[in-house]
């Protein structure tokens, strides 16, 4: 088995969130949480993984989940670590993840993102009916947001989970993760009736999250350490890229920022080309008044 890395030696940009940098006053107004609530985590963990036989913690990459690694420290010889994701991560998330499991019993499930797109189209937040896989459209096909995330992250985790036997999954979704139904890990996984889900961080908001992370230097990634407080999944996705991603993008993987921004200029393209030739006709009609005869 692997040495664990020591945390101090984890790469530079990789370094944990030094505790000044927030305003102190800032942070001691962040930091209310009180220490029941941690003391109740840590026993949610503890009574979680007692006469577990196959216990299995979920990771994300994201603050929640790193946190939640974090607390398993005391558990690292019993627990079976798995992160899905796709074949266009970020690149420095690829390196984060591995480096931060390293010591641990670790899966990585990777899907061909590339593949997919391929046969279903590049997702989009509009979809304009005519560009549909299913249409056989001339030109970019387009699928509904939400598809790609279920098909390439959520349903291999289920199989794989499913798979390996796990009676309890941890995993690190906080009180606003869990109010999305649809998207909730208890949604995603509710076929698996023989595994206990755990959400320790059930009762914990994302800001206090947050704020325990750089108060006690847990691990993050890079974009927690410059400003950009998001898990950073797949470096392309044209649906949840905003102006904030984008903007930090440009400044920390310009290249990739070049290919998103030529991506979603084909994917919201051919929305406007398709509202301009199928929808703006028929409303010029209706708004043009009618001289009476």
């Amino acid at each position: 088995m692997a040495v664990p890395m020591p945390a101090k030696q984890v790469l530079p940009y990789f370094a944990r969130i030094p505790a000044c940098w927030d305003n102190p006053a800032i942070q001691s107004r962040k930091v209310k949480m009180k220490m029941s609530k941690l003391d109740n985590t840590r026993q949610l963990i503890e009574e979680a993984l007692n006469g577990a036989q196959r216990p299995v913690l979920l990771l994300s990459g994201g603050k929640d989940s790193l946190l939640l690694l974090e607390l398993c420290e005391p558990f690292r010889q019993r627990l079976h670590l798995v992160w899905a994701r796709t074949s266009e991560v970020v690149p420095h998330m690829l390196d984060f993840m591995r480096q931060r499991t390293q010591g641990w019993d670790f899966k990585e499930l990777s899907s061909d993102q590339a593949a997919y797109f391929a046969r279903k189209g590049l997702p989009s937040a509009i979809i304009p009916v005519r560009q549909r896989p299913h249409e056989k459209p001339v030109g970019v096909m387009i699928q509904s947001a939400g598809y790609c995330c279920k098909d390439l992250q959520y349903r291999p985790l289920v199989r794989y989970v499913r798979q390996y036997g796990a009676d309890v999954l941890l995993h690190g979704q906080t009180a606003e993760d869990l109010r999305n139904l649809r998207l909730s890990v208890p949604g995603l996984f509710k076929s698996l009736k023989q595994t206990r889900l755990v959400a320790p961080l059930a009762d914990w908001l994302s800001d206090e999250v947050m704020a325990y992370c750089r108060t006690q230097g847990v691990a993050l990634p890079l974009q927690y350490l410059t400003g950009f407080e998001d898990s950073l999944e797949c470096w392309n996705c044209t649906v949840r890229s905003d102006l904030k991603c984008s903007q930090w993008m440009q400044q920390h993987c310009p290249e990739l920022a070049s290919r998103l921004g030529e991506m979603m200029q084909s994917v919201y393209g051919t929305v406007i080309a398709d509202y301009n030739t199928h929808i703006k006709p028929i409303l010029d009609v209706v708004e043009t008044p009618v001289e009476p005869q």
